[in-house]
Formats: C-alpha cells, sequence, structure tokens
C-alpha cells in the first residue's frame, strides 16, 4: 500500500491524477508487437503468442508529437500516444468517470490518499510494479 500526504490544490489534484493515469506503468506493449496468430482449435491469440523483445509500432497522428515524456506533455497528440504506451493508477470512461487500473482501489482522507496497488505486474523491462515505483513517477511529476 502507498500512502502519500502532500498540500494540493484541485487543480494539481486533477493534473497529477491525469498525469500519473496516462504515465505509470507499461502497457503490453511486447504483446502488441508480437504477430496475431490464432491456432487451429480456435484458442485466443493472446493464449499462443509468447512476447517477443523488439519489431516495430506504426503510429499515424495528425500532427508531430512532441515528445514521450510524460511529465513534460502538454498537447493532445502526444498524451493519445502515451495512453497507448502507458496504463495508469487510475482510468476514465468516455464520460469522465475514474475507473480502478493499476490501482485497485483508493481512499482519500484529508490531503492523503491511499491507494492500493495491483499485484504481479512488471514493467517492460521486467521490473516489479509496486509502491516505490509509483511514488518515484509521483515525485517525478510535482
Amino acid at each position: 500500500m502507498l500512502k502519500m500526504e502532500r498540500e494540493l490544490s484541485r487543480r494539481n489534484l486533477l493534473k497529477g491524477v491525469g498525469a500519473v493515469a496516462g504515465a505509470i506503468g507499461l502497457a503490453a506493449i511486447a504483446e502488441a508487437c508480437a504477430p496475431a496468430s490464432t491456432p487451429v482449435g480456435g484458442s485466443s491469440p493472446a493464449a499462443s503468442v509468447a512476447p517477443r523483445r523488439g519489431g516495430t509500432v506504426t503510429y499515424a497522428s495528425s500532427s508531430e508529437l512532441t515528445t514521450l515524456d510524460p511529465p513534460n506533455t502538454g498537447d493532445f497528440s502526444s498524451v493519445a500516444a502515451l495512453n497507448l504506451m502507458y496504463e495508469g493508477l487510475v482510468r476514465y470512461t468516455p464520460d469522465l468517470q475514474i475507473l480502478p487500473a493499476l490501482a485497485t482501489s483508493w481512499e482519500v482522507k484529508d490531503t492523503i490518499w491511499t491507494f492500493k496497488l495491483r499485484q504481479g505486474v512488471k514493467f517492460h523491462d521486467g521490473s516489479p510494479f509496486n509502491a516505490a515505483a509509483v511514488k518515484a513517477n509521483v515525485d517525478r511529476f510535482f
């Protein structure tokens, strides 16, 4: 469990939650890069394709991306690309409801936010997703 205490304005809180949602944890890029195939018998492709290193991801955008560094992103095109690569603590529905993602639940008391983190998650390089990784990223944003 991760506990953080900080004085936050509503604007900084929303900015931080949005940034963290777009930046914490990397999505399963290896699976996205792996060739899709369905074996005879019709089982799902995810069950039959082993992750592999390397490959190419092609992304088309209506404008040039300014950065792929989440804390320095301010333009819509870069944010849209980052949302395809990173998974956050929370995610938004189209009607802007906040749902769990890498955080399975959270609790807010005054200025203390406590997130319960999903277990068994690893970054693309194999390092563990844990409270220390979340804290390092939150500290980087603020």
